[in-house]
């Protein structure tokens, strides 16, 4: 029977993914976090006693993770510690395991590229940019690159209205955010080139109809590593990126700018409170109804006819819209069908339409 190794198992998304796998596979679990008391919770919620076990780990130990990573098959990496990803990475190396993270972070992207040719000479399997956004943007590109003979276009656009009320964040998650708000980049794929969004006139933005709940939004470009090698994997795309909703008029107009504009003049002095007023204010707004929306939109030629492709994805919850899709990434790594040496993208990794199928049997709506 195979591990998986959940960092962050007790938390919101580490749960979910420790749900699914007890659903839908046969493996044996392992949740761990520092919270004890947290972690015996969730096992015991689980109710799988021989699959399911737990221990405390502290991510900034490296010594302690390898301990705790011997002998595992895959670690999940589902909690906010893309600050200790060398340490994670490096304890998975030295023990021999694979690794999957859920985490949007640019500086752990950068210290997985920077480990590449280590990881493919180690023979280790690493799947970053795994779940929502990043991890569906490209998966669904290449989808729709099965479904059209010639992509010329595929772009993605998201809408989030989360139970923010209901949500308990660490101080850890609300700080990572933060972090992520300063290294924002606005890079999309226009006409054939990489092009940068302006963030100060709309000329760049798109309108995008979600259709109900979410109705007509205003999305701005947002770049993911898992986007950078689309227009090489597929020569004749032209145009591709991943465009997001905001927040409304509140977070976008008054609260984002001065919560960036603090961070930038006081980046470690003000990244905790900043982080607090961000989730207070997040959770205020916050009323039904609730969802997480994904839509795709593409075109190209089909059969020597233009055609255009669409879908869209949704779900209520964030959450599980994240444990869902790395999930379904899991089922085709435990069968060794995308199992191979190296760094990769989950979008660009996964079997696409084995991917939306198992997302829907999971609980994704899929139209």
């Amino acid at each position: 029977m195979k591990s998986i190794f959940i960092l962050g198992g007790s938390g919101n998304t580490g749960e979910k993914i420790a749900q699914l796998l007890v659903q839908h596979t046969d493996v044996h679990i392992v949740l761990a976090a520092r919270n004890e008391d947290k972690l015996r919770q969730s096992a015991e919620k689980l109710g799988q006693p021989d699959r399911v076990s737990w221990k405390t780990v502290d991510a900034s130990n490296k010594s302690s993770l390898m301990n705790v990573f011997d002998g595992q098959d895959m670690v999940v990496s589902a909690a906010s510690t893309a600050q200790f990803t060398e340490n994670i990475t490096r304890a998975c190396l030295d023990a021999g395991c694979d690794y999957l993270d859920v985490q949007y972070s640019s500086e752990k992207v950068r210290i997985l590229k920077s480990m590449a040719d280590e990881i493919e000479s180690t023979d280790g399997c690493f799947i970053s940019e795994a779940g929502f956004h990043p991890g569906l943007p490209s998966a669904l590109v290449r989808y729709a690159d099965s479904q059209l003979d010639d992509l010329e276009s595929a772009v993605t656009y998201s809408a989030i209205n989360t139970d923010m009320k209901n949500v308990e964040l660490t101080n850890a998650t609300k700080q990572e955010f933060i972090q992520e708000l300063q290294d924002y980049d606005a890079t999309f794929f226009q006409d054939s080139q990489w092009k940068k969004a302006s963030m100060w006139t709309t000329k760049d933005f798109q309108t995008i109809d979600f259709g109900k709940p979410a109705g007509k939004r205003t999305c701005v470009p947002m770049f993911f590593e898992e986007i950078h090698d689309l227009p090489t994997l597929i020569p004749t795309l032209q145009e591709t990126g991943f465009y997001i909703a905001g927040f409304g008029w509140l977070m976008d107009l008054l609260v984002m700018p001065f919560v960036m504009l603090m961070v930038k003049l006081f980046p470690n002095m003000m990244a905790k409170p900043m982080g607090n007023l961000f989730a207070w204010t997040w959770g205020k707004i916050s009323k039904p109804p609730f969802y997480v929306i994904m839509k795709l939109r593409a075109k190209g030629k089909k059969d020597g006819q233009e055609s255009t492709f669409e879908t869209t994805l949704f779900h209520e919850d964030g959450y599980w819209f994240t444990a869902i899709p790395v999930v379904a990434c899991l089922l085709q790594y435990l069968d060794d069908s995308i199992r191979k040496p190296g760094l990769h993208w989950m979008g660009q990794l996964v079997e696409p339409e084995r991917l939306m199928e198992d997302m829907e049997r999971m609980g994704i709506q899929i139209w």
